[in-house]
């Protein structure tokens, strides 16, 4: 099985008043859609974390089985608390899960298709996103990772064990792929 951990609970500090995921993209919420692209790929499961105004990003969250949304109380503590409570969330038969980012709306199915491609081909290694040498989100980790990942802290994620760690690496077709929406400036 193949999981995906959206992760939906971030403080959005860069949008002021204004949950960014709440925010218009595409006719849509950032929410709906970065949801979307995930139940359009091979994705069997996604666990949706939120964190604040977690009601109103509810009411945007598609009602279906193949989503689960837990809340994480501690997400002003950083992403990694809300890492932790997606694999908390994981079935016991996944054998892959993403850690992906509810703000990157532009992220195709075609590329979380291509990845999981990657991951079942080679499934001891992490399969990264790169574009110009630099790594991105989302990531897709082998479910050897999972002990590894619970021990991370603060807002860095799983960014510190991939350093460490040989993986693969999936280029982005383009750059939008990996452009999140941070500021008010990047719905412009």
């Amino acid at each position: 099985m193949i999981v995906a951990i959206l992760l939906a609970a971030g403080k959005s500090s860069r949008t002021g008043n204004q949950n960014k995921l709440l925010l218009k993209y595409k006719k849509t919420k950032v929410i709906t859609s970065s949801i979307r692209n995930i139940l359009d790929s091979k994705v069997d499961k996604i666990i949706v974390v939120i964190g604040k105004n977690k009601q109103l990003i509810k009411k945007h969250i598609p009602k279906q089985k193949k989503i689960k949304i837990v809340y994480n109380s501690s997400y002003s503590y950083g992403m990694a608390s809300s890492i932790i409570k997606g694999i908390e969330a994981l079935p016991i038969n996944t054998n892959h899960f993403f850690i992906t980012l509810a703000d990157m709306p532009k992220i195709p199915a075609s590329h979380y298709n291509k990845m999981i491609r990657a991951g079942t081909k080679n499934n001891r290694l992490p399969i990264v996103t790169f574009f110009n040498k630099k790594q991105f989100n989302p990531v897709l980790f082998p479910f050897s990772f999972l002990n590894k990942i619970k021990k991370i802290k603060g807002d860095k994620g799983a960014r510190l064990i991939l350093e460490k760690e040989k993986k693969i690496k999936i280029t982005a077709i383009k750059s939008s792929y990996i452009e999140d929406l941070d500021t008010l400036d990047d719905f412009k």
